[in-house]
This record gives C-alpha cells, sequence and structure tokens, in this order.
C-alpha cells in the first residue's frame, strides 16, 4: 500500500513580515514615520459623527485557515472539508500530534536533568568563590576553560608548565628555593612497598563479585518476565489493542503510579495488580470507560448472537417434547403385548 503522505519543511529563519522589514524599511527609502502619518480630520459641530449603538451582536467574518504543513493528503482533505464522515481522520491527526508533542517535551526534559547533573557540581564548586571571581571579570566558562588548559598541560609537559604557571603569578624557582618549607617537605620520600592481598580477601572479593553478578542476572530475568506478563495482560484489553498509540500511552501513564504503589505494598501478582491498576483508571474516567464501553459492544453482541444461535442448534436437535407422544416401549413376545393391552398400558 502506497502511504500518500506528504512531508513539508518549513522554513526557518525570517518569516515573510521579518523579511519585508529588513527590505523594505521605511528608513531605507528615506520616509520618515512622521511623513506618513495622517493627520486629524477637522469635524464641524454640524459634521461631527454620532456614535450609534445597535442591540444586535456584531457577527465576525469566519476567517480562512490553512491546513497545517506537517498534514498529509488525507488529513488536509478533511481538514478544508470537514464532514461527518471524515471526523475520523481529524481525531487521528490531533491524536498523534499530541503524543509526538508529549514524546518529545519528555525527551527535551530528559535531556535538561541530564544536564542539570552534569553541571551542578561544577556551579556548587564555583558559587564557593563566585563573589571572588566576579570583581575580576572571570565567568564560570572562562574558569572551567582554563583550569582545563593548565590540567591538559601540565599532562603533556610538567617541566615548562610548572615554570610557566610560577612566571603567571610572578614567582621564580629561587623564590621558592629560598622559603623556609615546613618540616614534612624536607624528609626524604621513603619508598612504600606493595600491598599484596592475602588469600582470604582474594576469596572476599571474588565471591561478592560472584553474587553481585548474580544479583543483576536475576534482576534481568525479574524485568524480562515482568516485560512478558505486562505485554499478555495488554494483549487482553481493547483499550491497547483496538486504539491509537496516544490514548494507549495515556493509560500507560495514569496507571503507572498505582502499578509502583500497588508493587511496593506487595501481597499480589503481577496480573493482580494490574487488573487493579486498570479498573482503577478506566472506572474513575467517564472518557476511558467510554471508549471501553463502545468497544466492548460489538463483542458482547456477537457473543449474545453467538449463544443464541448454539441454543436454537440444541433445541433442533431433540426429537419432540415431552407428552407430544406415547413413549415406544419394547416387549419380549405377543403373550406380554397382549396383557399390557388388556391392563391400558
Amino acid at each position: 500500500m502506497v502511504d500518500d503522505t506528504e512531508e513539508t519543511n518549513e522554513p526557518t529563519g525570517l518569516n515573510i513580515r521579518e523579511s519585508l522589514a529588513e527590505n523594505f524599511s521605511a528608513e531605507d527609502e528615506g520616509i520618515s514615520v512622521a511623513d506618513t502619518a495622517m493627520e486629524p480630520t477637522d469635524y464641524t459641530d454640524d459634521d461631527e459623527p454620532e456614535d450609534e449603538q445597535s442591540d444586535e451582536p456584531v457577527s465576525q467574518a469566519p476567517q480562512a485557515v490553512a491546513p497545517p504543513s506537517d498534514m498529509n493528503k488525507e488529513e488536509r482533505e478533511a481538514f478544508l472539508n470537514p464532514t461527518s464522515a471524515n471526523a475520523h481522520v481529524l481525531q487521528g491527526y490531533l491524536s498523534r500530534r499530541s503524543l509526538e508533542t508529549r514524546q518529545e517535551y519528555e525527551k527535551r526534559r530528559l535531556e535538561v536533568e541530564r544536564l542539570q547533573k552534569q553541571t551542578e557540581p561544577l556551579y556548587q564548586t564555583y558559587q564557593k568563590y563566585e563573589n571572588d571571581y566576579k570583581r575580576l571579570g572571570v565567568s564560570p566558562q572562562q574558569l572551567l576553560e582554563r583550569s582545563v588548559e593548565w590540567d591538559q598541560a601540565m599532562r603533556r609537559n610538567p617541566r615548562e608548565t610548572a615554570l610557566e604557571y610560577l612566571q603567571t603569578y610572578g614567582i621564580t624557582v629561587d623564590d621558592l628555593l629560598d622559603l623556609d618549607l615546613p618540616q614534612q617537605y624536607n624528609q626524604p620520600v621513603e619508598q612504600q612497598q606493595s600491598n599484596y592481598l592475602t588469600r582470604d580477601e582474594a576469596e572476599r572479593i571474588a565471591e561478592e563479585r560472584i553474587q553481585r553478578m548474580m544479583d543483576e542476572q536475576n534482576q534481568k530475568e525479574v524485568a524480562v518476565s515482568t516485560l512478558n506478563e505486562v505485554q499478555r495482560f495488554m494483549s487482553t484489553k481493547p483499550l491497547f489493542t483496538a486504539t491509537d498509540r496516544q490514548t494507549a500511552s495515556q493509560l500507560e501513564e495514569r496507571m503507572a503510579p498505582i502499578v509502583q504503589a500497588l508493587t511496593q505494598q506487595g501481597g499480589r501478582s503481577s496480573q493482580e495488580v494490574l487488573e487493579t491498576a486498570y479498573n482503577y483508571v478506566v472506572k474513575g474516567d467517564p472518557v476511558f470507560s467510554d471508549l471501553e464501553r463502545k468497544l466492548l459492544a460489538p463483542r458482547d453482541v456477537k457473543a449474545q448472537q453467538q449463544a443464541t444461535a448454539k441454543a436454537k442448534a440444541a433445541s433442533r436437535s431433540i426429537s419432540g417434547s415431552v407428552g407430544s407422544a406415547s413413549p415406544n416401549v419394547k416387549v419380549k413376545d405377543i403373550r406380554e403385548n397382549l396383557r399390557r393391552r388388556l391392563n391400558g398400558l
């Protein structure tokens, strides 16, 4: 099936008004605003217009609206000529745009949270000395760049970088040699022996690592099992299988905090938790309850028709009814048959 979706790229940058304002401004033409202003008209007492007030409400003419540029061909036709027959097309467009908007918002929110976590420690450190650097006219970005540059230079060439660093603050090596350093700096550096792990410590670390790996594996298995149960549950509910992605996404978001609370309480299986959260949301929201009723109505009618057809078929299989005919009695011989007839049997 060929998708007739037409994708149009909206131009970015200036719009037509800004473009005209740039290219055809009054100042470029040598025309001042005062020259273009209209002079007020002098009215006499006789010519002064009277304000006529009418009790009738002023009706505004309908405005012509172009369809959004991200609509496909079918949606544009429905937008320009809306009818009850193509209302579902516009509903689908609005539902899709709502889902895309919420997804984009969530994406931006997570991005902001990630950047905040990255920059928050740096900014907290800068806040301790913020007033000092503000007096020097050093911004947080400049301070960070300078610190990183000095650190990288020390990694590449520590001797020359150290000398350059001292010269920056007006200090030479001779100045350092003339200083009376504390005793702790004059003591020789002792060679530290390497610390080796004992056998018990190595076994304990290995056991902790193995246990951590097993816990991670168990968590993965539980996550996969939970995901399969959720998918099985969703496959049985028409609000997940017979609706668009936006409706299903809203239902999931409404159920999520309830599922989390019930899971923390414990005492219920995954299916019971999902069923409880589903019923709580659907029955408590008239929009979802109405949608479910509309989706279940055809299925209930079909089930009733099948039950009626089954009952009719069962009634046809019964030959006769009670009292409609004499019972068929089997006899062994003619003598027994005569005796039954004489006794009225």
